[in-house]
């Protein structure tokens, strides 16, 4: 019913419970003269001072709990099969179960901390007792009365549980303790700097110790030995968790939620070790980010309780969460010591004894859908029309102002967007602080902004709308422009190669034309030389073989004659080997080849040594430098002179090796080289050394039933 003439409008449902809704000071002055409901459920009232809304939140704040009046602050709601809670106002107990709602004196002075009402039984517990009390001792009152003691030097934390077998779980000042029958029988120390902020049994009966500095530890019951009743099967060290844990609940598909002091709840999936897949806080919907309790409804949803308000994380899917945030909503602000709930309803107790209802997310008697809506467009700060689709580049700093039309706690409504083509691909964060969208500095390409809105309220969906756009690139981006450049950049590449190989041709012809120069040059000197020297040589020869046929008596002329003729026979030798050096026709790997080979054995054979000739079959004709031919032949000449001269052999091996270079071996069967005993101005192997090296070629010498001299002389085949 309504109730004009006083301050609020109470709604009766028909379990019995009283929603209060106040009205506002303007609302009080004047009698209503006029009441609709919309299609939100939302309340709208008229009088000579205005118009004024009231929201049907799903957040109920009750003055008669489960029906019956505590008159003043409740303390303390324990809820298993039946929920029990205190009035310190009244020092009643009221119990509600399948009986009914039942009132009870209590003998104890200070509100008992229940933790365990099955079977007529209660179990509740102060700083240093637990207390039994049994219903039926008598009607009407309660006696507690102590079973557990503790001593002065420990004390009991507000953590105590009964297991299935019926035996104590409590968290005490020096540790995890296990009861039965009312006697210790299993002691888990505790470290002085650890608390124990979280006990609760999985699926599997497995309990889970939240504990704040060392993280969560899950045991096993072994209630088959009293020494060993809890056994170690998971340890989370702290490590593995985001900030200081304050409470802990497991919801029906085996996730690990977590409040904290300062970074909200944590949800974890547990395996070997916890992986963190949600965080909720301020900043995304929280009323806090300090949490002191969670449940879990009977939907899957996490009830949170903080230091300043109520709110749900509501689930839609298994990857999809919402936070609603009540306290917000309902404009009340405190600070909630306790969550739970049943099959139909979740609860919370505030600090200051308030008990509050939440109901469960439901669609019923809501026929409207709310829709997000493109309200403003501007671009450069000035508005345009929501059919201009394409921008010039200079035309990207674009803003978006949305509107989600709802009655319901409008001012909460937040937004989220994403914009494709930009090349980010998350959602940005939620905000309410506006609903303008701001895009600055937006580069040439085709767009696509997606925005999502958030509602507070239970009853909505998120709702979603896109805008396609363009944005123009700069003339110098076109594809026109680019493809031009393109080409011209492929026209200069083109001319600047073909100037660069027209140059680099032109060099190597000058070369190639020096070259053909030098070598015609060098056939024109060897010709002169074998046509001019070579006969003029010939002559004296001649000349001086005349004189001594003639047999000259004097003996003196008769040397000197000899010595002519034998200097002219050197001469010539010398001026054939530089001829041959010279001549181009010559500029060939197998004519040098063949060339120092015939040497070799002519050489040798004049000086009574067999020489033993080994090459290759088949001779490349690969060019070879002059410079490269004479050094390889005077460095095989030296050692062919070496062998006659010191060597003292009757045998050599001349052999050329061809693979990638060439290797000509002299070896010889004489008394090898004598390193100790050299002459002081003998410089046949220095010269071999020299004349290698500079053909970037290398010599070995080696004592091997003789001399071996191995040449080296690179040539790249």
């Amino acid at each position: 019913g309504e109730n004009f003439m006083n301050k609020e409008i109470r709604r009766i449902d028909e379990s019995g419970s009283i929603l209060s809704i106040p009205l506002p000071d303007p609302a009080i002055m004047t009698g209503m003269s006029n009441m609709m409901i919309d299609r939100e459920n939302t309340i709208w009232l008229s009088n000579d001072a205005g118009i004024f809304k009231i929201v049907n939140s799903p957040l109920q704040f009750f003055e008669n709990p489960f029906g019956k009046s505590t008159q003043g602050y409740v303390h303390n709601v324990f809820y298993f099969n039946n929920v029990t809670w205190y009035s310190t106002n009244t020092n009643k107990l009221f119990r509600k179960s399948q009986k009914g709602i039942e009132e009870f004196s209590c003998n104890l002075k200070e509100s008992p901390e229940i933790f365990h009402d099955e079977e007529g039984k209660l179990l509740a517990h102060d700083y240093r007792n637990i207390y039994e009390s049994d219903l039926g001792d008598k009607k009407g009152t309660i006696y507690f009365y102590p079973i557990i003691s503790l001593p002065d030097s420990d004390f009991f934390i507000n953590k105590q549980i009964v297991d299935y077998n019926g035996n104590i779980i409590a968290a005490q000042k020096t540790g995890l303790v296990i009861w039965k029958n009312n006697k210790q029988i299993f002691h888990l120390p505790l470290s002085r700097e650890d608390i124990i902020d979280g006990l609760t049994f999985d699926k599997n009966d497995f309990l889970w110790v939240l504990k704040r500095y060392t993280g969560i530890d899950v045991f096993s019951l072994h209630p088959e030995n009293s020494s060993k009743y809890l056994q170690p099967a998971l340890h989370f060290p702290k490590e593995q968790m985001t900030g200081s844990p304050r409470s802990l609940v497991i919801d029906k598909t085996g996730l690990i939620w977590v409040g904290t002091r300062e970074n909200g709840v944590i949800c974890y999936k547990q395996g070997d070790h916890l992986s963190k897949l949600y965080q909720f806080n301020a900043g995304n919907g929280l009323t806090d980010n300090f949490v002191t309790s969670l449940a879990c409804d009977s939907l899957n949803n996490i009830i949170v309780g903080t230091q300043t308000g109520l709110d749900r994380i509501r689930r839609y899917d298994a990857n999809s969460f919402r936070v609603e945030n009540f306290s917000k909503s309902s404009n009340f602000f405190a600070m909630m010591s306790q969550c739970w709930a049943d099959a139909d309803h979740a609860y919370a107790r505030s600090s200051s004894g308030t008990l509050l209802q939440l109901s469960l997310p439901t669609i019923e008697n809501m026929n409207h859908i709310p829709q997000l809506l493109l309200e403003e467009m501007k671009v450069n700060a000035m508005p345009v029309s929501f059919g201009e689709k394409k921008f010039k580049y200079k035309e990207n700093n674009l803003s978006f102002l949305v509107a989600a039309p709802s009655f319901i706690d409008e001012k909460q409504v937040t937004y989220s967007y994403l914009l494709e083509g930009s090349g980010n691909h998350q959602w940005s964060d939620t905000s309410s602080a506006n609903a303008v969208i701001n895009l600055t500095n937006l580069s040439g390409g085709k767009y696509l902004l997606k925005v999502k809105g958030y509602f507070p309220s239970a009853y909505y969906d998120p709702v979603e709308l896109t805008y396609p756009f363009e944005v123009l690139p700069p003339w110098w981006k076109t594809w026109w422009f680019r493809s031009i450049a393109g080409l011209l950049i492929i026209g200069v590449l083109i001319l600047g190669f073909r100037f660069y190989y027209t140059r680099k041709l032109e060099n190597q012809k000058l070369v190639l034309e020096k070259q053909q120069a030098i070598e015609k040059e060098r056939t024109r000197i060897a010709t002169d030389m074998h046509d001019d020297i070579g006969s003029g040589l010939s002559r004296i020869k001649f000349l001086s073989q005349s004189l001594l046929n003639k047999k000259i008596k004097d003996e003196i002329i008769s040397s000197d004659l000899e010595k002519i003729t034998t200097y002219s026979d050197e001469m010539s030798e010398k001026m054939g080997e530089i001829i041959w050096a010279l001549n181009e026709k010559n500029d060939t790997l197998a004519d040098l080849i063949a060339y120092t080979r015939s040497y070799a054995v002519e050489y040798l054979a004049n000086h009574n040594i067999q020489c033993e000739a080994k090459t290759p079959p088949h001779l490349p004709g690969t060019f070879i430098t002059g410079e490269m031919r004479r050094n390889i032949f005077l460095s095989v000449k030296e050692c062919l002179h070496n062998i006659v001269k010191h060597a003292g052999a009757s045998r050599v091996i001349f052999s050329v090796e061809l693979d990638r270079d060439m290797q000509i071996i002299i070896h010889d069967n004489g008394k090898g080289i004598d390193w100790n005993n050299q002459r002081a101005f003998s410089n046949g192997l220095q010269n071999i050394d020299k004349r290698m090296k500079e053909i970037h070629g290398k010599v070995n010498f080696a004592n091997d039933e003789g001399t071996k001299v191995s040449l080296n002389i690179p040539l790249n085949l």
